[in-house]
């Protein structure tokens, strides 16, 4: 069985910078429905992503550009091992 969206939600080139709380908000719709993503929302979508192997990690220092503007994306950043230390 395939893997399908039902009804997905087609963007509509409207773009809106967003206030303080969203550096962009972007407009979707699907048939009749109308509605808004901020970019918090597509960057906690492509984390997760990332975390389960769909998509290429990212380096660490462009999520840490991101958590300067959206601190609530950040995870706990594990530090390593005296092992890994030793290995270095």
């Amino acid at each position: 069985m395939a893997n399908s969206i039902p009804e997905r939600a087609e963007f509509d080139e409207n773009v809106d910078l967003g206030d303080h709380d969203e550096l962009l908000i972007f407009h979707l719709k699907v048939k009749d429905i109308e509605f808004t993503m901020g970019l918090s929302d597509v960057l906690a979508c492509l984390k997760f992503a990332e975390k389960e192997g769909l998509v290429p990690k990212l380096p660490i220092e462009w999520w840490c550009q991101m958590y300067g503007f959206y601190p609530e994306l950040h995870e706990t950043i594990e530090e390593p091992d005296e092992e890994d230390y030793e290995m270095l």
